[in-house]
């Protein structure tokens, strides 16, 4: 396999620093050290200094006894100076071969300052682990700009929204406005999927051949249905009762009004058009304000041809990515991206960021 990170190949800080650091994968004797550096040079209240059940759901690596993190242990001192966050798509089913790398924490110690050395934890991974693509959303102006520096493609996600027009704006703002439609198309519908129905589906279905080859049946088992904290959503779009889609979605709000998150896809997403329907009738049902979809890499029109409207489309339009805790306003996040196959597709949902930004999920936890 390429080299995903020749950027860093040849530098002379980080074979130095191998002198003064230890620099390894987290071990399973490590992991109080971690989380009290999470603590302390984070953030207090993060999700993995609170619960320790998601932290082993999310980065421990059971077969490797170790968890998903590489960190700078000084000699000298014994302290870890720097950490790097990663998790791999295969850790929801160890037999993707084609593993996809997400980023999350990558954090030095404010009161150390030695070149090189979190780009040294990017050189660990990428030595000790064959990744095909890394992927990074939501990323500070400073680990953006390195990325565009190892020559990573980048951008800003695009989220999209289909409004429940009979619904007080409460958690969005100056939606447009979209008229009710009769009925679906004929012999389309969408049905909840329990995990009990999604197992009987069969593993060479379609719609298992149209998701990304970093992710797989059981992937989705593990990551969704087996989730910590989370509950999400399982329906299925159906055709003449076969399922020709799948939508994970996931239930928002603020305690007093509540909208629905499609958080990932399986099969053709041009399905969408036919259940806008369903769609709507299902907000009317549950009284959900609005259903977002937070995509990037999506066909230009997609979602419009569904009734979603693309939220830059309306510029007064406030439709919140925030909501543990809620804040009301728009948000851009900045995504990065690098593969070693030139044919990757650059497709991702909002679940995968979710991923990430558990440190916003503790009000239930305190």
């Amino acid at each position: 396999m390429k080299d995903i990170l020749p950027e860093l190949n040849g530098k002379d800080y980080i074979q130095d620093l191998a002198a003064d650091y230890d620099i390894h994968f987290c071990q399973e004797d490590e992991v109080d050290e971690l989380i009290d550096f999470i603590h302390k040079h984070w953030r207090a209240n993060h999700i993995f200094v609170l619960s320790r059940a998601l932290l082993d759901w999310q980065h421990h690596d059971a077969q490797n006894k170790r968890y998903n993190f590489v960190m700078a242990r000084h000699r000298a001192s014994g302290e870890i100076h720097s950490i790097l966050g990663f998790i791999p798509t295969n850790q929801f089913d160890p037999s993707i071969e084609a593993i996809q790398i997400w980023p999350c924490i990558w954090k030095s110690r404010e009161d150390i300052s030695v070149k090189g050395l979190g780009a040294s934890l990017y050189y660990y991974l990428k030595t000790h682990i064959k990744i095909e693509t890394i992927a990074a959303l939501g990323n500070t102006e400073v680990a953006l700009g390195i990325y565009k520096h190892w020559n990573f493609s980048t951008g800003k996600i695009e989220q999209y929204y289909l409004p429940n027009t009979c619904a007080t704006e409460i958690l969005s703002s100056h939606m447009k406005k979209i008229p009710l439609v009769d009925g679906s198309d004929e012999g389309w519908e969408i049905k909840p999927l329990t995990l009990d129905r999604y197992k009987m589906v069969d593993s060479q279905h379609k719609i298992f051949r149209c998701i990304s080859k970093y992710k797989s049946k059981a992937y989705y088992i593990n990551r969704y249905f087996n989730h910590p904290i989370y509950k999400y959503l399982f329906y299925a779009i159906m055709k003449n009762h076969s399922i020709e889609s799948i939508l994970v979605m996931r239930e928002c709000g603020n305690g007093s009004s509540n909208c629905l998150r499609i958080v990932d896809y399986l099969g053709d997403l041009d399905n969408l058009c036919h259940i806008k329907y369903d769609l709507q009738q299902l907000m009317l049902k549950h009284n959900y304000e609005y259903i977002d979809f937070v995509v990037i890499g999506i066909v230009p029109g997609t979602l419009e041809k569904a009734g979603f409207v693309y939220r830059k489309d309306t510029p007064d339009t406030i439709i919140p990515n925030y909501f543990e805790p809620f804040q009301k306003e728009n948000v851009d996040l900045d995504y990065a991206f690098k593969s070693v196959d030139p044919k990757a597709e650059v497709l991702f949902y909002k679940a995968d960021a979710d991923l990430i930004y558990y440190h916003k999920f503790y009000r239930q936890l305190i």
